[in-house]
């Protein structure tokens, strides 16, 4: 099982990316999540095909208000001091064609459809992030056919598509097949902008009752401010699977077990915290 900082907490680059995609946009990933087989833990659909038009479907009612708002202000005559226009608002996202060679998990099509489906990959903390798009990939998602389908990714990671060939793709296989077994982690030491974080283990007493009964697995998004002290103050951004409270377990948790160090979050600084919620298997 790996656990998650703000993403999870390897040794890894620090990116602290705050949310310069958008105005009124708040977040900061602290790493970036390495690759895992088990992230194909929550897709609903693994597939084998060639990706194509890829393109940013834009939200033009966003940019109407920003345009507006620009204009009510007198902000766009000094656009030194405010800047220019974000190239990605919050509304914006991703498409992709997807035409399939192989399915390994679930349906990824209608019965008697044609074999490529289109795939939305939503922005994360990182932004939108093209995903490897060159020969035959293998794609993660979530959704279904009928509901539409989405990129499989982590807030704080990349979308899960690599290369049919690779080491990645093969690791993928064998977790679907139920033949990997993940390595047994080394101990998670505390980020170091953090003075006190937590862990899979002081998580478990909050992991939603609902979802233990059902057996699911689930992440979370809170867009938090740091306090007096290091404390965080929360709220909910986004969930998956919704309804069943892995959002407000995920408030709970990092304003009852997580401190900030002032130096790294000062006092009314945002900042984006992402948890991932893993029942033992």
């Amino acid at each position: 099982m790996r656990e998650y900082a703000t993403c999870s907490v390897a040794a890894l680059s620090l990116l602290l990316l705050t949310s310069a995609i958008a105005p009124g946009t708040a977040g900061a990933c602290i790493v970036m999540a390495p690759f895992s087989p088990a992230d194909v833990r929550l897709a609903s659909v693994v597939v084998v095909g060639r990706i194509s038009h890829y393109r940013i479907v834009e939200d033009q009612v966003a940019r109407a208000g920003y345009r507006r708002e620009m204009w009510r202000t007198g902000k766009w005559l000094d656009p030194k001091t405010y800047g220019h226009p974000p190239t990605i608002f919050p509304g914006d996202y991703a498409a992709f064609d997807l035409t399939i060679d192989q399915t390994l998990k679930g349906q990824a099509a209608l019965a008697g459809s044609a074999h490529t489906v289109s795939v939305r990959q939503e922005q994360t903390l990182l932004g939108l992030q093209k995903p490897q798009i060159d020969g035959t990939v293998m794609v993660a998602m979530r959704g279904s056919a009928a509901r539409g389908l989405r990129l499989l990714q982590p807030d704080c990671g990349l979308g899960v598509v690599v290369p049919a060939n690779s080491n990645e793709a093969q690791q993928i296989r064998l977790f679907v097949a139920g033949k990997w077994s993940e390595p047994t982690p080394r101990p998670q030491p505390v980020p170091k902008e953090f003075r006190v974080y937590p862990t899979q283990a002081t998580a478990r007493p909050l992991y939603p009752a609902r979802a233990v009964l059902d057996d699911i697995d689930g992440d979370a998004l809170v867009d938090c401010q740091a306090g007096k002290g290091g404390t965080l103050r929360c709220a909910v951004k986004s969930e998956y699977p919704a309804g069943y409270g892995f959002g407000a377990a995920t408030v709970k948790l990092f304003e009852a077990q997580a401190r900030a160090n002032p130096w790294a979050f000062p006092v009314g600084r945002p900042v984006g915290m992402f948890w991932r919620w893993e029942l033992v298997k």
